[in-house]
C-alpha cells in the first residue's frame, strides 16, 4: 500500500472529535471492552479514535486467527497467489481502487449505523460459532450457505448493493476486455461470485461458459 493510501485509510477509519467511549452506548462499551480484554490481549481504549466499523474488523479478524489459526508458514490466499503470479513473471493488478474499498467499508455507513453494527455483532451467537459457521460455508463451496449469511444478516439492502452488487457491475465494466486481450486468473472474494448479480450469473450472461474446476478432489468454482 503507498504512502498516500495509508493516510486516506487513516482519515476513513478516525473519528472526528470525538472518541469510541463517547459513541457507544455505555452497556455495549463494557461488553466489548471486556471480549478485548479477555480475548484479544489488548484493551479497547488503545482504538478510542477509531470508528465502530474498524473495531468490528479487529473483532472478527481477532477471532478468526484465535479459533482458525493459519499454520506456521501460511499466508493469505489472496496474498498466496499474488505472490506466485509475480514469481511467475505474470502482471498482477486490481479491479478496483484502494478509495473504492475504502468508501464501501467505511464512509458509506453512519456512525450511528455503524454502532447498531456492531451492537448486533456481540447480541448474537457467539463470535466463535459465526465464525466457524463461516469457515465451514467456505471450505465446503457452501455458496448458498455463504449467500444466505450474508443477504439474511445485518446489513441493508443499500449496503449490499455498496459492498457487492456495484463493484460487481465496475469489475464486469472491465473483465471481457481484459478477455480478450489474454487468459486471466481472477480471484474475488466468494460472495462476489453468488446470486443474480455475482459474476458467475454475469458472465454467463453475456455467452461465457462458467464451470467448476476439479481441483485436489475438490469441486471449487
Amino acid at each position: 500500500m503507498e504512502p498516500s493510501l495509508q493516510k486516506e485509510l487513516l482519515e476513513a477509519t478516525q473519528l472526528k472529535g470525538i472518541t469510541l467511549k463517547e459513541v457507544l452506548p455505555d452497556t455495549l462499551y463494557t461488553k466489548v471492552a471486556a471480549w478485548f480484554s479477555a480475548n484479544a490481549g489488548m484493551e479497547l481504549r488503545q482504538l478510542h479514535s477509531f470508528s465502530p466499523m474498524v473495531v468490528m474488523t479487529v473483532v472478527m479478524a481477532v477471532t478468526q486467527q484465535k479459533y482458525f489459526p493459519n499454520k506456521p508458514g501460511e499466508v493469505q490466499l489472496d496474498d498466496y497467489f499474488q505472490q506466485q503470479g509475480r514469481k511467475q513473471g505474470k502482471k498482477v493488478r486490481g479491479l478496483e481502487t484502494m478509495e473504492v474499498q475504502i468508501n464501501a467499508l467505511f464512509r458509506q455507513m453512519s456512525l450511528q449505523r455503524q454502532v447498531v453494527l456492531l451492537n448486533e455483532l456481540f447480541g448474537q451467537q457467539s463470535l466463535q460459532e459465526m465464525i466457524g459457521v463461516m469457515n465451514n460455508a467456505y471450505v465446503s463451496q457452501d455458496m448458498n450457505k455463504l449467500r444466505q449469511l450474508m443477504f439474511e444478516g445485518s446489513y441493508t439492502p443499500g449496503e449490499l448493493k455498496v459492498l457487492l452488487t456495484d463493484r460487481n457491475v465496475a469489475w464486469m465494466r472491465q473483465l471481457p476486455g481484459l478477455m480478450k486481450e489474454h487468459s486471466l486468473f481472477v480471484a474475488v472474494g466468494a460472495l462476489h461470485l453468488v446470486g443474480e448479480v455475482g459474476l458467475v450469473e454475469a458472465l454467463r450472461g453475456l455467452g461465457y461458459t462458467v464451470e467448476p474446476v476439479k481441483l485436489r478432489g475438490a469441486n471449487v468454482l
